[in-house]
C-alpha cells in the first residue's frame, strides 16, 4: 500500500525502477503504472428533490454535508415534476459551484427516474430540453463528469425536507409539547421570533411580513439580549441565528431545529446547550 505522496514521487522513476522497488508481483506493479499514469478521481454526492413550492439540495463531500434550499420565484412556469426537478439540479450546481471546485465526478441522486435518464443518455424531451443543455454546460465549466443514481423517496428525506421549506412561521410546534418542555426547564417565554398571529407563543412576536398585532418584521433583525425567546426559524437560516446568538447577552432561547450532526449549526447549537 502506497500514499498519494508516494506515487508523486515515482513520478520522476521510469517503470523499471519502480518495478524494483517491489517484489516481482505483476498485481502491485500494475497498480503503480495505473496510478501514475491516471489522476486519482475526487467525486461528490449531489441529492436534488422539489415540490410546488421550492427545491432542495444536499452535498455530500466526504464527512461534511452542505444544504441548499429556495423557492420558485415562478412556479407556475415549472408545470410538472420532471421539469422541476432538472431546474433543481441546475440550481444546485450553480449554488455549489465553489464547492466543487476541484471535484472530478459528481454522483447525482434523485428519486425522479426522468431525470436520471436524461442525464445517462444526455438528452430529453423538448420541454426539458433547454434546462438539460444549461446542466451539461455548467458541468463541463466545472470539469464535471456527471453519474445518475435513481433513489426511492424514502431514502431521499433530507432534500425532499428541504424542497418544501416555506417562511418563518409556517410550521409551529404543538403548545402541549412546549409546555411540558418549558416546565421540565423552569422556563418563561417573553418573545417569539419566528411567528405569525396564527401560532405564536407569546404575546410579543415578530413575522416574516408586515402585522399589525405583531412586535416587528424579521426576527434576526430584534433584540433578544436580556430576554428568555423562542426561536422556530425556517431551517435555511438556522446559520444566521447560531451567529447572532453566539454575539448576544443574557439571553435564553429555546430554539427548535433539526438534528443534523453533519451541519456545523447543529453542532454548534449542542454545544451552547451543553455550556
Amino acid at each position: 500500500i502506497i500514499s498519494s505522496n508516494q506515487v508523486e514521487s515515482l513520478k520522476g522513476q521510469n517503470c523499471s525502477q519502480v518495478r524494483m522497488g517491489f517484489d516481482s508481483s505483476t498485481q502491485a506493479y500494475n497498480l503503480i503504472r495505473a496510478l501514475l499514469v491516471k489522476k486519482i478521481q475526487e467525486t461528490a454526492t449531489l441529492t436534488t428533490d422539489t415540490s410546488r413550492t421550492g427545491w432542495g439540495a444536499v452535498l455530500k463531500l466526504g464527512q461534511s454535508e452542505l444544504l441548499q434550499a429556495s423557492t420558485w420565484k415562478k412556479p407556475m412556469s415549472l408545470r410538472s415534476s420532471n421539469q422541476r426537478e432538472a431546474r433543481a439540479i441546475l440550481y444546485a450546481l450553480r449554488k455549489f459551484k465553489l464547492q466543487l471546485a476541484g471535484i472530478d465526478q459528481l454522483t447525482i441522486q434523485t428519486d425522479n427516474q426522468v431525470a436520471v435518464m436524461n442525464l445517462q443518455r444526455k438528452a430529453s424531451a423538448a420541454p426539458l430540453a433547454t434546462t438539460m443543455r444549461l446542466i451539461f454546460q455548467e458541468a463541463t465549466q466545472m470539469g464535471l463528469m456527471l453519474h445518475a443514481v435513481h433513489i426511492k423517496g424514502v431514502d431521499n428525506r433530507q432534500a425532499d425536507a428541504l424542497s418544501r421549506l416555506e417562511l418563518a412561521g409556517d410550521y409551529q410546534i404543538r403548545t402541549k409539547y412546549l409546555t411540558t418542555a418549558l416546565l421540565q426547564l423552569g422556563l418563561t417565554l417573553q418573545e417569539d421570533m419566528f411567528a405569525t398571529k396564527s401560532n405564536a407563543k407569546c404575546t410579543i412576536y415578530y413575522s416574516p411580513t408586515q402585522e399589525e398585532a405583531a412586535a416587528g418584521t424579521g426576527g434576526l433583525q430584534a433584540v433578544w439580549s436580556n430576554k428568555t425567546i423562542l426561536i422556530n426559524p425556517p431551517l435555511t437560516l438556522m446559520g444566521k441565528v447560531v451567529q447572532k446568538l453566539r454575539t448576544v447577552s443574557n439571553c435564553t432561547a429555546v430554539v427548535i431545529a433539526m438534528d443534523w450532526p453533519n451541519q456545523w449549526w447543529s453542532q454548534q447549537l449542542q454545544i451552547m446547550a451543553s455550556d
